[in-house]
């Protein structure tokens, strides 16, 4: 008597490498990096929260603009804002929220700012009232990580922002000073 062995055709190792596939593909559509996206970053409020001799405590509003075609969910932040080339205020936020594709979010967060920052920045300012400057050119900049998604094998990938803008002056801190 001979034992007879199930059929094995050529279906079962398709089906496999099939199924190998679109697990590759599902791995490899999380890992897909935002370097396409652009992602800007404005300053939209202000407000003092502390002030100490040495440190002042502020709460940021800032608005991310997402100009890509993917959600962007963000799980945390690192960030700084420069101005005359000084970093005035820096700060981190572990504020989980989503930046909708070809959209808009706006995100309050805590920075830090210096006695040291704030004082280069009143010095810079008097010499661009000098020349009857009326803006304020800032530039803010970091990296915002991302949340891990289903199906990414744990890999999320963060994108960094970099963005300069101008903040309007009072028209007495344009004026030359006497």
């Amino acid at each position: 008597m001979t034992a007879s062995l199930p059929p094995s055709g050529p279906k079962l190792p398709r089906r496999r490498a099939a199924l190998a596939a679109m697990l590759a593909a599902f791995a490899l559509a999380g890992c897909v990096g935002v370097g396409e996206e652009r992602v800007e970053v404005h300053l939209a409020d202000v407000a003092l929260l502390d002030a100490t001799l040495l440190e002042q405590r502020l709460r940021l509003t800032l608005r991310f603009q997402n100009r890509g075609g993917a959600d962007l969910p963000v799980d945390g932040l690192a960030y700084r804002i420069e101005a005359s080339g000084t970093t005035i205020a820096s700060g981190v936020s572990n504020q989980a929220f989503t930046v909708p594709r070809f959209g808009e979010a706006r995100v309050d967060v805590e920075a830090t700012s210096t006695l040291a920052g704030v004082l280069r920045q009143i010095i810079d300012l008097q010499r661009q009232s000098g020349a009857s400057a009326s803006n304020l050119r800032y530039r803010i900049y970091g990296t915002a990580s991302l949340t891990p998604q289903p199906l990414s094998l744990g890999r999320a990938g963060s994108f960094s922002f970099d963005t300069v803008n101008e903040f309007p002056l009072p028209p007495a801190a344009a004026m030359p000073s006497r």
